[in-house]
């Protein structure tokens, strides 16, 4: 994209040239003293000067437009991905806390029952 600008306002500076230089041409023909001569050529140097400083211009401004337009879509395109993966990962912690807790619970429980099994199982046994 940044190319395609470039090169068509380069190509619309270069018409400019073409266009003052052919004006210069003529006004030079048509012309007789050296003085006018020299009116023309500082006029159009000064025009072309000036037509390609505000080319350059435009192309540097729009060059940082197109370069903060990808930055920033740059930059929301992390923000959102950054985004994403905290909550991937904080729904991943609390998922396996969770069930970490439960499994937990679980083997307690189950391990209480055991014992109690057991304690059972050695009164029997001593009773016996």
């Amino acid at each position: 994209m940044v190319n395609k600008v470039f090169t068509s306002f380069a190509a619309a500076a270069a018409a400019v040239v073409v266009v003052e230089v052919v004006v210069a041409a003529a006004s030079f023909s048509s012309s007789s003293s050296s003085s006018e001569n020299v009116v023309a050529v500082v006029v159009v140097v000064v025009v072309v000067l000036v037509v390609v400083i505000v080319v350059v211009v435009a192309v540097v401004v729009i060059v940082a437009v197109v370069v903060v337009i990808v930055v920033v879509k740059v930059v929301v395109v992390v923000v959102v991905v950054v985004v994403v993966v905290v909550v991937v990962v904080v729904v991943v912690v609390v998922v396996v806390a969770v069930r970490g807790g439960m499994m937990g619970r679980e083997k307690g429980e189950v391990g209480r029952l055991g014992k109690g099994i057991g304690e059972g199982g050695r009164i029997i046994g001593k009773g016996l």
